[in-house]
């Protein structure tokens, strides 16, 4: 089997290892969907984390709407840094829940700490090396600026990468915008466009 698309299913997570356990016994799937698919449990974090790191095929993965929070997405960022095949991959509307930076002293520059920190140092790693990442769908997942222009500072080592969406985030302002297009080297952009951070002119 190539591909597998399970999307607001409502099987237990006892059924969902089950799965994951046949998917790694024979290792084939190229896209993979498991969306609202009651992934959360650590086993079957973990099995998830297995089937990623062994497979050979695995090039589209979704994994939206499974409110993931930091206590479990954090081992499956850590299996998703080390890939270097998967070329879509959706990680949107789940919570990694991105904390305000806290400043040691005034005028210094704003930092990420403890789990913020931890997380958003992930999602750059698997920008910056994975050569093969096309599309990258991180929207909705609470990320505060600092974390967005943290992520957007990675961009011009994604040499591969064509899109990345960050809509929905907070931390979205018009001044990081404007930082982002910088970053990816966009044409001039106006208030009024929408913005998806891709590679090419923005959308209206």
């Amino acid at each position: 089997m190539e591909e597998l698309r399970l999307v607001n299913s409502r099987v237990s997570s006892q059924a969902i290892e089950v799965l994951l356990d046949q998917l790694n016994e024979r290792n084939y799937v190229k896209r993979l969907s498991l969306v609202k698919a009651n992934i959360g449990g650590e086993k079957s974090i973990a099995k998830l984390c297995t089937l990623i790191a062994g497979s050979r095929h695995l090039i589209e993965l979704d994994l939206s709407w499974n409110g993931l929070r930091p206590n479990n997405i954090q081992p499956l960022l850590e299996c998703l840094a080390e890939n270097r095949l998967i070329q879509n991959l959706n990680l949107s509307w789940n919570n990694l829940q991105i904390a305000e930076m806290k400043q040691v002293e005034v005028g210094t520059t704003p930092r990420l700490h403890g789990d913020s920190a931890h997380v958003v140092s992930k999602v750059t790693r698997i920008i910056k090396y994975n050569k093969n990442l096309l599309h990258f769908n991180i929207s909705h997942c609470g990320l505060t600026e600092q974390a967005v222009r943290d992520i957007g500072a990675s961009l011009r080592r994604g040499k591969s990468i064509l899109s990345l969406h960050l809509s929905g985030n907070p931390g979205i302002t018009q001044e990081v915008k404007m930082f982002l297009h910088e970053r990816i080297r966009c044409a001039e952009v106006h208030r009024n466009d929408l913005f998806d951070a891709a590679k090419g002119s923005p959308t209206k």
